[in-house]
């Protein structure tokens, strides 16, 4: 199943109010005579792509169906205002509130105005949300629904009396985008050369071209909380796929299932929210088969680290074990022995040829990487060079057994006789 697209795009708002009896705010008291106006208009531009410029999202990432405006004054208090899609009028882009649903409220010389679109109830400026992943598609819901994308912002402004104020606010979309853009050709190609010993003698096998495929791919530590306004402390971290190598995860391989690489034009879209956090930031896990230059599938090899610190590649069984003096069928290990059998030993087997890669995604500019609401984060392998990981929760290796011999050569032992004849 092809990941839903997503996306994420800022909207410029701005408010003009007129004195009007058919929209009544919800009034807290305090805030004075209402004496000024504002006329509230709201405008969809471009969203942020991660340090590439900027795009248009698709019409249901821009479609608004509510609109809520709460104005607080200086004192404290405050007026909420409800609208809906038919309140205003279309230009372009732009949405401009119709003059028989302006708003009357009062004077201040530095009122706040917090507005939200699509959020469906009363504002507040402290409020948080939880976005729903699906465990298939790792889609959310509710923050980034089709045409009813959760958006917010605010500013402050000077509201003098008697007059039509106009307040500029710009609202961004809760959500990020995350964009899988590798095509389904993403292939890198290595070369390896083995050389093992057969009764002391070294032999060298064929030059070895093995090609490198993404077959699939999984998010982990996807936020599932986040702060309905933007705020430099970020809602509390609770993670829908949480990833820790270590054993805990081998449940984790079913994410891979009906994560497909994209075509190349359309991609593999998943909206999350906002993650911050330095241990554990939002990361892709990448898998990869191995085949070799004929094309055929690649059997499961295997990997050594030998005493000089190299790593030697063995393309099957057979070549580890002649390496190692038969050390290995010697301890009852097998083909088909399995990656944690192989791993006390200190050998790293390749099921079936499959690899796994994790890339954490990162904002431009950031010193850690972390995931930003409205921002597009587009991602593409563009090279693969050197082996994964066997194993999501890898286990570190163990050490080999050795067996070494001192040889030494007993001196003469003397006995004297000494005869008397």
């Amino acid at each position: 199943m092809k990941l839903r697209s997503l996306f994420l795009a800022s909207l410029a708002a701005m408010t003009m109010v007129s004195c009007s009896n058919e929209n009544d705010p919800i009034n807290n008291g305090g805030e004075g005579e209402k004496n000024a106006t504002l006329l509230f208009s709201i405008g969809v531009p471009a969203t942020r792509a991660t340090a590439g410029g900027t795009e248009e999202g698709t019409a249901s990432e821009q479609t608004f169906n509510t609109a809520e405006v709460k104005v607080k004054y200086s004192n404290g208090t405050t007026a909420q205002f409800s609208f809906t899609t038919n309140d205003f009028d279309k230009n372009s882009s732009v949405y401009t509130l119709k003059n028989a649903k302006k708003m009357v409220v009062g004077a201040d010389a530095n009122a706040t105005v917090y507005v939200t679109i699509n959020g469906g109830e009363e504002v507040s400026e402290t409020a948080t949300k939880t976005a729903d992943y699906d465990a298939n598609a790792s889609i959310t819901t509710g923050i980034a629904a089709a045409n009813n994308f959760l958006m917010s912002g605010s500013a402050t402004c000077a509201i003098t009396a008697g007059i039509t104020n106009n307040v500029k606010v710009t609202v961004n979309r809760v959500a990020a985008k995350i964009s899988e853009e590798s095509t389904a050709t993403s292939t890198s190609e290595f070369t390896f050369k083995t050389d093992y010993r057969v009764d002391g003698v070294t032999v060298s096998t064929e030059e070895e071209t093995m090609t490198a495929t993404i077959k699939g791919y999984a998010l982990y530590n996807l936020n599932k909380a986040t702060n309905v306004f933007a705020s430099t402390t970020f809602a509390t971290a609770d993670f829908f796929k949480s990833i820790t190598f270590n054993k805990d995860n081998k449940v984790e391989y079913a994410n891979f299932v009906n994560r497909t690489i994209g075509d190349g034009s359309t991609g593999a879209y998943t909206y999350c929210t906002e993650n911050n956090s330095v241990a554990n930031p939002t990361a892709i896990i990448y898998k990869v088969t191995y085949t070799y230059g004929n094309g055929n599938a690649t059997n499961s090899f295997f990997t050594q680290k030998k005493e000089d610190g190299k790593t030697v590649l063995y393309k099957d069984f057979e070549t580890l074990n002649k390496d190692n003096s038969q050390a290995f069928s010697a301890q009852g290990l097998t083909a088909t022995s399995t990656y944690d059998e192989f791993i006390k030993v200190g050998v790293v087997k390749y099921e079936a040829g499959v690899a796994y890669y994790l890339k954490n995604i990162e904002t431009a500019g950031q010193t850690n990487a972390m995931i930003v609401r409205n921002n597009v984060y587009k991602l593409n392998v563009s090279k693969i060079g050197g082996l994964g990981k066997a194993v999501i929760d890898e286990t570190t290796p163990g050490d080999p057994t050795y067996l070494t011999l001192n040889v030494t050569v007993a001196q003469w032992t003397i006995n004297l006789n000494s005869f008397e004849l």
